[in-house]
């Protein structure tokens, strides 16, 4: 029977597998083809190998050729299309890839060309080509196959994807450590091929490999609404359209109930990695309902690029895509996300948060930085704003954003918070003794969490009595969403601090839902402009106009003004004008620690303009 264009599809089976090897087979590689069993191996020297391929064949049919060496490969890649016209059977080439130009671009185009980098060792040489024969007769998409083309590291290497509840080809017994359902590799192989990755990041120069982490949306959804038949086809489905979507030399794995690990190897940079991602993404499985509509399942993605310099383990890596994963799941639709640095160090310090705020309490880890806020009146300074930072042992000062809305969240603000009260009084006290004779205020961020628990304004004023400070000069700083929402409670923690003398700031005032209606009934004594609408005066009439208005309705309610965000001398002449009393920003001082605040305080004035307006101090709003 002759093999010259299509083979006979029902000649398949490991039991009937010939394989032609052409070129230069060393001893060990003759021994370990001897040894597959159901596999008949007929080698030619290299010219003899050709004029075969070339015609002089008879009828003796072969399921693959084996193409072994650089002077075997060369030769047949040189006569690729006149061999591909004839033969349709699977080419195997054991070779260096650089030795042969074009053939990995080869591999990559005919879906039954495979290649074994030279270097492999004997199982992964013979589990290729056994599979290879194995599944000599099947067509790649029609079996659901996917097996690797590109052998360059140990590694899983073929896997026939197969209906719920169908067996593997061959002998029947699972693998170890694939996946039942699927026939993919499992976590434990992923982690296997990790840890190869990551030794070729350290020992090739310029390699790089990503990881994506794939999951479901809704699949529990899935499972309970159409049951476990469908769902399971649902992630067959899945791992195949992964499988198709990728390369042959990378990997799909099975790592979790509605979860798929995709490693991509060897990549040239992000945009590749962004470019599957999309594919996968824009793909979505269908879902066949039992009324016959078809229902689109989409995937979220997370992936991390991994490069020289990193230092890792695999956990790591596979860490770093769980968490883009969890940032993408949090968007609607079809989705990716690549992995933040900045957003792993938040996800640091939320790890295990508990004791590390404890420990950090414990440590004086936290510290409180003080930004001044000066009177537009006479350039001097009448207070200062304290705002918590967290010198973090591993990774070092770290800004408020990242770890307070945790903290909100899991209620640690509350033990936090007491700390930093006592903190403020402390520091006032400080800045009391190197200006007697002109008291300065210090105001504190006051959480909506901790305005919510009843007793909070009474334990604010025993620290405040325990510290021997003047109340009036301890002001506290809240949102107007945080006073409005709740009211009652909230409302009654305000008031008792109001009523043992310290002062209430509307923060950010002008961004709130209800800003206008709820300055009459609020318990409040200085508005705080919110810094984007004065960022917006130098160069926008609406915004100047905005500030104005909010200046002049502070001071017909005879509330003091000040503005938050000043970084320039054009936002310093804008707010001025506008008649705001007060502003803190970049442009007179940096949050600084204690030592620099007082600093300031004994080389002002920090501020020149001759005016009068509202003074926030001792003998005004806080007298």
């Amino acid at each position: 029977m002759s093999l010259r264009g299509r083979r006979d599809a029902d000649r398949a089976g490991p039991g009937a597998a010939r394989l032609l090897c052409v070129g230069a087979l060393d001893a060990a590689l003759s021994e370990e083809l001897g040894a597959m069993s159901g596999v008949e191996v007929e080698a030619r020297e290299l010219a003899a190998g050709l004029a075969w391929l070339g015609g002089d064949s008879g009828d003796a049919p072969v399921s693959a050729v084996l193409v072994a060496g650089a002077a075997a490969s060369r030769a047949v890649a040189q006569r690729w299309e006149a061999t591909r016209a004839a033969w349709s059977v699977a080419f195997v080439f054991l070779v260096d890839r650089a030795a042969v130009p074009g053939l990995v671009e080869l591999a990559a185009t005919d879906p039954q060309v495979f290649i074994i980098d030279a270097a492999c060792g004997a199982p992964e040489r013979t589990q290729t080509i056994a599979l290879v024969l194995r599944n000599a007769t099947l067509t790649r998409r029609a079996a659901a196959l996917s097996i690797l083309r590109d052998v360059r590291v140990p590694r899983r290497s073929v896997s026939a994807a197969r209906q719920p509840g169908v067996p593997p080809r061959g002998d029947g017994r699972r693998r170890a450590g694939e996946d039942a359902l699927t026939g993919l590799t499992g976590r434990r192989g992923l982690h296997a091929r990790l840890a190869a990755e990551l030794n070729l990041v350290a020992t090739r120069a310029g390699y790089e490999f990503a990881l994506l982490v794939v999951d479901l949306d809704r699949f529990k959804v899935v499972n309970d609404s159409f049951g476990s038949n469908r769902a399971d086809a649902l992630l067959v489905d899945v791992g195949q359209r992964i499988q198709d979507t990728v390369r042959a030399s990378d990997l799909v794995c099975r790592i979790g109930a509605d979860e798929f690990g995709v490693i991509l190897s060897d990549v040239r940079d992000q945009r590749q990695v962004t470019a599957v991602a999309q594919r996968l993404a824009s793909n979505p499985a269908i879902l066949v309902a039992p009324d016959g509509r078809s229902l689109p399942v989409t995937l979220a993605i997370g992936a991390v690029v991994t490069r020289a310099g990193t230092g890792q383990e695999p956990d790591d890596v596979l860490r770093k895509a769980s968490l883009a994963l969890t940032v993408a799941k949090a968007r609607r639709g079809a989705r990716f996300e690549l992995f933040d640095p900045d957003a792993h160090a938040r996800n640091l310090v939320e790890l295990d948060l508990e004791p590390q705020i404890l420990r950090a309490i414990r440590e004086e880890e936290f510290s409180l930085y003080h930004q001044a806020v000066v009177s537009l009146a006479d350039g001097r300074v009448h207070g200062f704003e304290a705002l918590l930072r967290w010198h973090h042992p591993k990774l070092g000062l770290v800004a408020p954003g990242a770890f307070i809305p945790m903290l909100e969240s899991s209620g640690l603000i509350e033990p936090l918070g007491e700390w930093v009260i006592d903190r403020a009084c402390r520091d006032l006290e400080v800045l009391q003794r190197v200006r007697p004779t002109a008291p300065v205020f210090l105001n504190l961020n006051i959480s909506h969490r901790q305005l919510l628990r009843e007793g909070f304004a009474a334990r604010m004023i025993a620290h405040v009595r325990a510290a021997s400070i003047d109340p009036r000069l301890l002001g506290v700083e809240l949102t107007e969403t945080t006073m409005i929402d709740d009211f009652q409670v909230v409302g009654a923690n305000v008031a008792a601090l109001r009523e043992a003398g310290m002062r209430v700031f509307v923060d950010d005032f002008g961004v709130g839902y209800s800003s206008l209606s709820s300055l009459s009934r609020l318990p409040v004594d200085v508005l705080k402009i919110d810094r984007s609408f004065v960022a917006g005066m130098a160069s926008g009439r609406r915004d100047v106009a905005l500030v104005s208005k909010i200046v002049e309705l502070g001071h017909v309610l005879d509330l003091p003004v000040v503005a938050e965000g000043v970084e320039t001398a054009a936002e310093v002449a804008a707010v001025v004008a506008a008649g705001c009393d007060y502003a803190q920003g970049y442009h007179f001082h940096r949050p600084a620690p204690l030592a620099e605040a007082t600093a300031m305080l004994r080389t002002e004035p920090v501020f020149s303009r001759v005016a009068g307006p509202r003074m926030i101090g001792a003998t005004s709003a806080f007298s």
